[in-house]
């Protein structure tokens, strides 16, 4: 199997490099049409293995398709996305290696950052802006269009993945700019990615020092309305608000909730979902540590 994809992945490589490079090309009869099949195909294929993603092997295969996908229609919202939370999916769930997680947060942010540079509204109001450059990025996310809530979503989930082992001074840093692009997704499409927006606000707010925790218990309440059956909202508020918290009791109800839980109930997040469990079970572990 993994002999067959190198052979795919090098003869679609030498596709794409012809069709790329400054080089001159002849193009035969149909072409065109040969290159949009092939793309078709990379994002065929990416889907294909993204559906077994349960297995680290088929979730890095989808990765790769996708990631050739996107560099063949690199200016494709939809396709940005697919490419980026594959990029999330496996630092936050089939990587150990805290750098190989970084590499994979930040190849997502990357990628999906460079999508949003492109938005004909983004640019006009970077322009536009007078200020400095933070102010002008913020005007510009603000002035983002409902295509673009998917990949500022999986840029804002691997950015705040990256910076939540980073020092307190840089995720302050960066606070006004994940907010704004959270807020900006809540106005479009409050329910995205299963009441995702208000999940990482109550992971955002539950870290931050200083900040009311009360702030992290209400977008966690919020999540959960719009999505009870999505189990990483329940993991995420017992790893960073009850142990902040000191709230031993309810660290240990959600936990368990989550690991009786039926995984199959949201078929689409049916991966996260099992590994979400796995994810409960290692933290139930480390009760005694967390709240010594």
């Amino acid at each position: 199997m993994y002999k067959k994809c190198s052979s795919l992945f090098i003869l679609i490589s030498s596709l794409c490099f012809l069709t790329l490079t400054g080089c001159t090309v002849i193009k035969a009869p149909g072409s065109e049409a040969n290159l949009k099949s092939n793309l078709d195909f990379l994002i065929e294929q990416g889907k294909i293995h993204w559906d077994k993603r349960i297995d680290p092997a088929e979730a890095q295969l989808s990765h790769n398709f996708f990631s050739k996908a996107y560099h063949a229609r690199r200016l494709d919202p939809d396709m940005a996305a697919l490419y980026s939370r594959s990029c999330h999916y496996l630092g936050y769930y089939m990587e150990e290696d805290p750098e190989k997680k970084n590499m994979y947060f930040l190849e997502g942010k990357r990628i999906a950052w460079a999508v949003l540079e492109t938005d004909s509204d983004f640019k006009t109001a970077l322009e536009d802006s007078k200020t400095d450059s933070l102010a002008g990025i913020i005007a510009a996310i603000e002035n983002l269009s409902m295509e673009y809530v998917p990949v500022l979503y999986w840029w804002v989930a691997n950015f705040s993945r990256y910076l939540a082992d980073r020092p307190v001074i840089e995720r302050l840093n960066n606070r006004d700019l994940i907010e704004t692009s959270l807020h900006r997704i809540q106005t479009l499409d409050p329910n995205f990615f299963y009441g995702g927006p208000n999940r990482l606000f109550g992971g955002i707010f539950a870290r931050i020092p200083g900040v009311d925790l009360e702030l992290s218990y209400r977008q966690f309440n919020i999540s959960l309305k719009y999505s009870p059956d999505y189990l990483g909202t329940y993991v995420l508020r017992a790893r960073y608000l009850h142990t902040k918290a000191g709230n031993r009791e309810q660290f240990v109800k959600d936990l368990k909730h989550v690991i009786d839980a039926d995984p199959t109930l949201l078929p689409e997040v049916m991966p996260e979902n099992l590994l979400e469990q796995e994810k409960a079970r290692m933290l139930l572990e480390q009760e005694f540590i967390l709240f010594e």
